[in-house]
Protein backbone atom coordinates (compact mmCIF):
# COMPACT_ATOMS: atom_id res chain seq x y z
CA UNK A 1 0.00 0.00 0.00
CA UNK A 2 1.66 3.44 -1.08
CA UNK A 3 2.24 6.04 1.95
CA UNK A 4 -1.06 8.26 -0.02
CA UNK A 5 -3.05 5.43 0.56
CA UNK A 6 -2.16 4.65 4.47
CA UNK A 7 -2.40 8.12 5.33
CA UNK A 8 -6.25 8.30 4.00
CA UNK A 9 -6.75 5.08 5.87
CA UNK A 10 -5.35 6.37 9.34
CA UNK A 11 -7.24 9.91 8.63
CA UNK A 12 -10.74 7.73 7.67
CA UNK A 13 -10.07 6.31 11.46
CA UNK A 14 -10.02 9.75 13.06
CA UNK A 15 -13.79 10.49 11.34
CA UNK A 16 -16.92 11.17 12.43
CA UNK A 17 -18.06 8.49 10.52
CA UNK A 18 -15.69 5.71 12.11
CA UNK A 19 -16.88 6.46 15.39
CA UNK A 20 -20.43 6.25 14.11
CA UNK A 21 -20.12 3.01 12.88
CA UNK A 22 -18.29 1.86 16.48
CA UNK A 23 -21.35 2.99 18.79
CA UNK A 24 -23.85 1.38 16.15
CA UNK A 25 -22.40 -2.08 16.33
CA UNK A 26 -22.14 -1.65 19.88
CA UNK A 27 -26.11 -0.81 19.99
CA UNK A 28 -26.81 -3.36 18.05
CA UNK A 29 -25.77 -6.08 20.72
CA UNK A 30 -26.59 -3.86 23.47
CA UNK A 31 -30.03 -2.07 22.90
CA UNK A 32 -30.60 -0.27 26.40
CA UNK A 33 -27.84 1.12 28.90
CA UNK A 34 -26.11 4.39 28.09
CA UNK A 35 -22.97 4.05 25.60
CA UNK A 36 -20.36 6.89 26.55
CA UNK A 37 -17.57 7.83 24.05
CA UNK A 38 -14.25 9.15 24.98
CA UNK A 39 -11.25 10.99 23.08
CA UNK A 40 -9.10 7.75 23.71
CA UNK A 41 -8.15 4.04 24.61
CA UNK A 42 -5.97 6.06 27.78
CA UNK A 43 -9.65 6.63 29.01
CA UNK A 44 -11.46 3.75 29.47
CA UNK A 45 -10.03 2.41 32.27
CA UNK A 46 -9.83 5.70 33.78
CA UNK A 47 -13.57 6.30 33.58
CA UNK A 48 -14.91 2.87 34.02
CA UNK A 49 -13.30 2.92 37.47
CA UNK A 50 -15.04 6.51 37.62
CA UNK A 51 -18.43 5.32 36.38
CA UNK A 52 -18.92 2.04 38.01
CA UNK A 53 -20.26 2.80 41.51
CA UNK A 54 -23.17 4.13 39.79
CA UNK A 55 -23.67 1.60 36.98
CA UNK A 56 -25.89 -0.70 39.51
CA UNK A 57 -23.83 -3.76 39.23
CA UNK A 58 -24.03 -3.58 35.24
CA UNK A 59 -21.13 -3.25 32.60
CA UNK A 60 -20.49 0.20 31.05
CA UNK A 61 -20.21 0.43 27.69
CA UNK A 62 -17.67 2.60 26.53
CA UNK A 63 -16.65 3.79 23.04
CA UNK A 64 -12.81 5.05 22.56
CA UNK A 65 -12.62 7.24 19.70
CA UNK A 66 -9.48 9.00 18.16
CA UNK A 67 -9.09 12.55 19.87
CA UNK A 68 -11.36 14.70 20.85
CA UNK A 69 -11.89 16.81 17.16
CA UNK A 70 -13.25 12.94 15.77
CA UNK A 71 -15.66 13.11 19.24
CA UNK A 72 -17.02 16.50 19.02
CA UNK A 73 -17.69 15.86 15.26
CA UNK A 74 -19.47 12.62 16.12
CA UNK A 75 -21.79 14.50 18.11
CA UNK A 76 -22.67 16.90 16.08
CA UNK A 77 -23.40 14.28 13.30
CA UNK A 78 -25.83 12.24 16.03
CA UNK A 79 -27.67 15.74 16.41
CA UNK A 80 -29.30 15.37 12.79
CA UNK A 81 -29.34 11.41 13.61
CA UNK A 82 -33.14 9.56 12.40
CA UNK A 83 -32.39 6.13 13.44
CA UNK A 84 -32.66 6.87 17.17
CA UNK A 85 -28.99 6.39 17.81
CA UNK A 86 -28.55 9.31 19.40
CA UNK A 87 -30.17 8.21 22.33
CA UNK A 88 -28.58 7.05 25.46
CA UNK A 89 -25.00 8.38 24.24
CA UNK A 90 -22.53 10.24 26.54
CA UNK A 91 -19.79 11.96 25.63
CA UNK A 92 -16.67 12.75 27.73
CA UNK A 93 -14.05 15.13 26.63
CA UNK A 94 -10.98 16.94 27.95
CA UNK A 95 -11.12 20.67 29.04
CA UNK A 96 -7.68 21.01 27.18
CA UNK A 97 -6.97 24.58 26.76
CA UNK A 98 -9.94 24.99 24.13
CA UNK A 99 -12.60 23.26 25.96
CA UNK A 100 -15.42 22.40 23.34
CA UNK A 101 -13.87 24.37 20.67
CA UNK A 102 -17.08 26.44 20.60
CA UNK A 103 -19.47 23.60 20.35
CA UNK A 104 -22.58 23.76 22.55
CA UNK A 105 -22.97 22.69 26.42
CA UNK A 106 -25.59 19.92 27.31
CA UNK A 107 -26.98 17.27 29.28
CA UNK A 108 -25.35 14.27 27.05
CA UNK A 109 -21.82 16.00 27.47
CA UNK A 110 -19.18 16.39 30.25
CA UNK A 111 -16.02 18.30 30.05
CA UNK A 112 -13.25 17.97 32.63
CA UNK A 113 -12.27 20.93 34.54
CA UNK A 114 -8.49 19.94 34.96
CA UNK A 115 -6.35 19.73 31.54
CA UNK A 116 -7.57 16.11 30.86
CA UNK A 117 -8.01 13.36 32.68
CA UNK A 118 -4.24 12.75 33.65
CA UNK A 119 -4.06 15.80 35.90
CA UNK A 120 -6.22 13.73 37.84
CA UNK A 121 -3.94 10.65 38.26
CA UNK A 122 -0.83 12.10 38.69
CA UNK A 123 -1.35 14.13 42.30
CA UNK A 124 -0.12 13.99 45.66
CA UNK A 125 -2.79 12.56 46.95
CA UNK A 126 -2.29 9.02 44.22
CA UNK A 127 1.21 9.32 45.19
CA UNK A 128 0.17 8.93 48.97
CA UNK A 129 -1.87 5.78 48.42
CA UNK A 130 0.78 4.48 46.12
CA UNK A 131 3.44 4.80 49.01
CA UNK A 132 1.19 3.46 51.99
CA UNK A 133 -0.27 0.85 49.69
CA UNK A 134 2.18 -0.76 47.59
CA UNK A 135 5.31 0.23 48.98
CA UNK A 136 3.77 -0.31 52.66
CA UNK A 137 4.95 2.56 54.44
CA UNK A 138 3.27 3.69 57.11
CA UNK A 139 1.71 7.05 56.81
CA UNK A 140 2.27 8.36 60.52
CA UNK A 141 5.87 7.79 59.60
CA UNK A 142 9.09 10.11 58.89
CA UNK A 143 9.68 7.85 55.86
CA UNK A 144 6.29 8.46 54.46
CA UNK A 145 6.57 12.03 54.62
CA UNK A 146 9.89 12.67 53.46
CA UNK A 147 8.81 10.63 50.68
CA UNK A 148 5.86 12.80 49.88
CA UNK A 149 7.81 15.89 50.29
CA UNK A 150 10.19 14.32 47.32
CA UNK A 151 7.65 14.01 45.20
CA UNK A 152 6.27 17.67 45.83
CA UNK A 153 8.91 19.17 45.50
CA UNK A 154 9.71 16.92 42.38
CA UNK A 155 6.26 18.43 41.01
CA UNK A 156 7.23 21.78 41.63
CA UNK A 157 10.32 21.22 39.80
CA UNK A 158 8.16 20.16 36.58
CA UNK A 159 5.84 22.95 36.60
CA UNK A 160 9.01 25.63 37.27
CA UNK A 161 11.07 24.04 34.53
CA UNK A 162 8.65 23.59 32.06
CA UNK A 163 6.61 27.32 32.08
CA UNK A 164 8.14 28.05 29.30
CA UNK A 165 7.76 24.74 27.30
CA UNK A 166 4.25 24.89 28.03
CA UNK A 167 3.44 28.27 27.97
CA UNK A 168 4.67 27.87 24.26
CA UNK A 169 1.94 24.92 23.46
CA UNK A 170 -0.61 26.97 24.97
CA UNK A 171 0.21 30.18 22.90
CA UNK A 172 -0.13 27.92 19.73
CA UNK A 173 -3.05 26.45 20.93
CA UNK A 174 -4.35 30.32 21.73
CA UNK A 175 -3.33 31.70 18.08
CA UNK A 176 -4.24 28.47 16.25
CA UNK A 177 -0.21 27.87 14.99
CA UNK A 178 0.01 24.11 13.98
CA UNK A 179 2.64 22.22 15.51
CA UNK A 180 4.38 20.20 12.66
CA UNK A 181 5.13 17.22 14.36
CA UNK A 182 3.56 15.25 18.07
CA UNK A 183 3.78 17.03 21.24
CA UNK A 184 7.22 14.73 22.48
CA UNK A 185 7.32 12.54 25.41
CA UNK A 186 8.18 14.48 28.68
CA UNK A 187 11.42 12.03 28.85
CA UNK A 188 12.69 13.96 25.62
CA UNK A 189 12.62 17.33 27.06
CA UNK A 190 13.97 16.18 30.82
CA UNK A 191 15.81 14.36 32.86
CA UNK A 192 13.40 13.27 36.08
CA UNK A 193 14.88 12.23 39.19
CA UNK A 194 13.13 11.73 42.75
CA UNK A 195 14.33 15.52 43.82
CA UNK A 196 13.46 17.41 40.58
CA UNK A 197 13.72 17.58 36.56
CA UNK A 198 16.61 19.08 34.78
CA UNK A 199 15.60 20.56 30.88
CA UNK A 200 17.78 18.09 28.56
CA UNK A 201 18.62 21.59 26.93
CA UNK A 202 18.35 25.43 27.06
CA UNK A 203 14.58 25.89 27.01
CA UNK A 204 14.58 27.73 23.43
CA UNK A 205 16.73 25.03 21.70
CA UNK A 206 14.35 22.69 23.19
CA UNK A 207 11.22 24.41 21.76
CA UNK A 208 12.55 25.17 18.14
CA UNK A 209 14.33 21.35 18.18
CA UNK A 210 11.30 19.60 19.55
CA UNK A 211 7.97 21.80 18.96
CA UNK A 212 8.23 23.01 15.72
CA UNK A 213 5.36 25.06 14.34
CA UNK A 214 4.21 26.27 10.91
CA UNK A 215 5.60 29.70 12.04
CA UNK A 216 7.25 31.51 14.60
CA UNK A 217 5.67 32.85 17.62
CA UNK A 218 6.64 37.01 17.73
CA UNK A 219 8.10 37.98 21.36
CA UNK A 220 5.09 40.42 21.47
CA UNK A 221 2.28 37.50 20.93
CA UNK A 222 4.44 35.74 24.13
CA UNK A 223 4.22 38.92 26.12
CA UNK A 224 0.64 39.58 25.33
CA UNK A 225 -0.81 35.78 26.40
CA UNK A 226 1.86 35.13 28.94
CA UNK A 227 -0.57 37.00 31.66
CA UNK A 228 -3.45 34.79 31.24
CA UNK A 229 -0.69 31.84 31.31
CA UNK A 230 0.74 32.24 34.64
CA UNK A 231 -2.65 31.50 35.93
CA UNK A 232 -2.46 28.69 34.16
CA UNK A 233 0.77 27.03 35.64
CA UNK A 234 -0.07 24.67 37.97
CA UNK A 235 -0.66 20.49 37.88
CA UNK A 236 -4.54 21.03 36.95
CA UNK A 237 -4.30 23.58 33.92
CA UNK A 238 -0.88 22.38 32.63
CA UNK A 239 -0.48 19.28 29.69
CA UNK A 240 -1.59 16.53 31.45
CA UNK A 241 0.48 13.62 29.56
CA UNK A 242 3.53 15.45 31.03
CA UNK A 243 1.88 15.48 34.82
CA UNK A 244 1.19 11.22 34.13
CA UNK A 245 4.45 10.74 32.18
CA UNK A 246 6.23 12.48 35.08
CA UNK A 247 4.41 10.92 38.32
CA UNK A 248 5.13 7.57 36.36
CA UNK A 249 8.76 7.70 35.53
CA UNK A 250 9.09 9.30 39.72
CA UNK A 251 7.74 6.37 40.62
CA UNK A 252 10.47 3.86 38.29
CA UNK A 253 13.07 6.65 39.93
CA UNK A 254 12.02 5.52 43.42
CA UNK A 255 11.93 1.93 42.43
CA UNK A 256 15.78 2.60 41.07
CA UNK A 257 16.26 4.08 44.58
CA UNK A 258 14.78 1.15 46.69
CA UNK A 259 17.27 -1.76 45.22
CA UNK A 260 20.22 0.99 46.06
CA UNK A 261 19.31 0.31 49.43
CA UNK A 262 21.22 0.87 51.79
CA UNK A 263 23.60 3.05 49.13
CA UNK A 264 20.69 5.17 47.80
CA UNK A 265 20.91 8.75 48.39
CA UNK A 266 17.59 9.44 49.39
CA UNK A 267 15.95 6.53 50.98
CA UNK A 268 17.71 5.51 54.40
CA UNK A 269 15.44 2.57 55.38
CA UNK A 270 14.29 -0.76 54.03
CA UNK A 271 11.09 -0.39 51.69
CA UNK A 272 8.99 -2.88 50.39
CA UNK A 273 11.79 -4.61 47.24
CA UNK A 274 8.70 -6.44 45.51
CA UNK A 275 7.34 -3.20 44.57
CA UNK A 276 7.28 -2.58 40.65
CA UNK A 277 6.07 0.96 39.45
CA UNK A 278 4.40 -1.49 36.04
CA UNK A 279 1.53 -1.14 38.30
CA UNK A 280 1.17 2.57 37.76
CA UNK A 281 -1.87 2.46 35.02
CA UNK A 282 -4.59 5.14 34.06
CA UNK A 283 -6.87 2.86 35.72
CA UNK A 284 -5.14 1.93 38.70
CA UNK A 285 -4.65 5.28 39.41
CA UNK A 286 -7.97 6.51 38.68
CA UNK A 287 -8.89 4.03 41.52
CA UNK A 288 -6.98 6.21 44.30
CA UNK A 289 -7.93 9.78 42.48
CA UNK A 290 -10.82 11.96 43.29
CA UNK A 291 -13.31 12.04 40.74
CA UNK A 292 -13.77 15.18 38.39
CA UNK A 293 -16.19 17.86 40.01
CA UNK A 294 -19.62 17.13 38.71
CA UNK A 295 -19.06 13.82 37.20
CA UNK A 296 -21.04 12.24 39.69
CA UNK A 297 -23.94 13.82 39.28
CA UNK A 298 -23.50 13.35 35.30
CA UNK A 299 -23.49 9.22 36.09
CA UNK A 300 -26.39 9.19 37.74
CA UNK A 301 -28.28 11.27 35.49
CA UNK A 302 -27.44 8.76 32.50
CA UNK A 303 -27.84 5.56 34.27
CA UNK A 304 -31.55 6.86 35.62
CA UNK A 305 -32.41 8.28 31.99
CA UNK A 306 -31.30 4.62 30.55
CA UNK A 307 -33.20 2.86 32.97
CA UNK A 308 -36.38 4.98 32.83
CA UNK A 309 -37.00 4.40 28.90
Amino acid sequence: MSEDLLARARESRKSPAALKVKVSNLRSRHSSGPIFVVEGVDDVGVYETWLQPFANGAFVNIVPGSGQEQLLGFRQVLKNDQTGLNKNVYFFVDKDYDGLQGNELGDDIFCTESYSVENYLGTILVCKSIIRDELRVDASSDLFAELVSLFDNALKSLLRELYHVNMYIYCCRVLGVRLNQNIPHLTDLVVVSLDGIRPLDDVANLIKEKLPASREITYVELQEISATFSSLNNVRAIRGKFIFQFFKKWFHCLSDEITLHPNGLFVKEKINAKFSPSIITHRSCAARSERPEGLADFAISAFCSSRSM
